[in-house]
């Protein structure tokens, strides 16, 4: 069987690598000057290439649980130490390679690659695939008998996912459902925040609407320039709309684990000599967000009223948001090809045989932490095995 793989990302190089071990003569198109370069960007250059917790998907989530049940966690462990990978796991269930190079991981699956005798072509932008009465299909008038779209979804377009492999599938009369940012900072209205931009606080983190929650997260977020970012702040992007803002549940940040805050300032500001509304939450708090939360509380004096006021504002510290910072700084697509048109034992078209499609190309989206690199390997391999 002749195989062309369009796409040289995660999906892409393990479905020509798997087609190859298969037996299949592999041609993989590649748009960019060469292959995995949105790979090497994964994890902050480290890349977490899988989770071995539970599975944390958002968009298609119960595809994603029977994709992974065909090519599972331990077979792409397997897969991809038998190439060469030594993996090593970290906290929360993280995987990376044990060199800490997402460099790493590309070398060892392009190395695979090329001694299994896969073809690859890049700079070559499939936008077109002619289908034949025959059932083969055209790539670049070339006939193959099996097609695998891997090309990716719209986020980070400089690194090659530029919604190209959307329109083929498009094309082919596979419906695509909206695609937004995920798992991205979000600007914000810093108005007020001045000078605190790279520092981070722990918090227990929502997402509101004119007063209603749909999102939370706890953990660290980061203030930038231009809004928040941060694990927890890049969860809720996804959830992101108009006239949405985050609020602050700063507690956590003071390691404070009681019920009854006021009580704890009270406490405070008796136990503290000399205590002054200035130097009130030195200890607490770094200088910058101290200061912040001063102004929001307009703490001059440590009354009552004022440590009322105080207590308020740890806990409904709220940034109203302005947007999301777009795909461009997006690491994943949230939506993609309907899912209800591929079959997840095989990622095989309803619609057309030997049509089979992986990774971020299909509405699927995980939360940080290797989720959606695991998806686009396991797809990628499962895919290829096929047929």
């Amino acid at each position: 069987m002749k195989t062309a793989v369009i796409g040289g990302g995660a999906a892409g190089l393990c479905a020509a690598v798997a087609s190859r071990e298969k037996g299949d003569e592999v041609v993989l198109f590649e748009r960019m000057d060469r292959v995995g370069k949105k790979l090497l960007a994964t994890g902050n250059g480290r890349c977490n290439i899988m989770n071995t917790g539970p599975l944390r998907y958002n968009g298609g989530a119960a595809f994603a649980q029977r994709v992974l049940s065909v090519c599972s966690r331990e077979a792409l462990y397997g897969f991809l130490e038998k190439h060469g990978l030594a993996l090593r796991e970290e906290a929360q269930g993280r995987v990376y390679p044990a060199t800490g190079q997402a460099a790493t991981v590309l070398n060892v699956l392009l190395n695979a690659a090329v001694k299994a005798g896969v073809c690859i072509r890049t700079g070559m932008h499939v936008t077109t695939v002619g289908k034949y009465v025959n059932g083969t299909y055209s790539v670049f008038s070339e006939p193959f008998d099996k097609l695998i779209i891997c090309g990716g979804g719209k986020a980070q377009p400089r690194l090659g996912s530029d919604g190209s492999a959307h329109a083929l599938l498009l094309s082919l009369g596979h419906p695509i459902t909206a695609l937004s940012p995920a798992l991205v900072p979000l600007r914000a209205d810093m108005a007020g925040l001045r000078g605190l931009s790279g520092l981070r606080v722990t918090a227990d983190v929502f997402l509101e609407a004119q007063g209603t929650e749909y999102g939370r997260e706890t953990g660290e977020m980061l203030f930038t320039n231009d809004g928040l970012s941060g694990v927890c702040i890049m969860q809720l992007s996804r959830l992101y709309r108009p006239g949405a803002c985050i609020r602050l549940d700063l507690r956590r940040a003071m390691n404070f684990t009681g019920e009854d805050l006021l009580a704890y300032l009270a406490a405070r500001r008796a136990s503290l000599p000399n205590a002054d509304a200035s130097g009130f939450l030195t200890g607490l708090f770094a200088e910058p967000v101290a200061r912040v939360i001063r102004e929001r509380a307009g703490l001059l004096h440590l009354t009552d009223d004022a440590l009322e006021r105080l207590a308020h504002v740890l806990t409904h510290f709220t940034v109203p948001l302005m947007g999301t910072r777009g795909f461009n700084s997006a690491q994943v697509t949230a939506g993609g090809a309907e899912l209800s048109f591929f079959n997840p034992e095989n990622l095989e078209s309803t619609l057309h045989k030997r049509l089979h499609a992986a990774g971020e190309v299909l509405n699927v989206d995980g939360d940080c932490g290797g989720y959606n690199l695991m998806f686009a390997f396991c797809s990628g391999i499962a895919a290829a095995r096929a047929g």
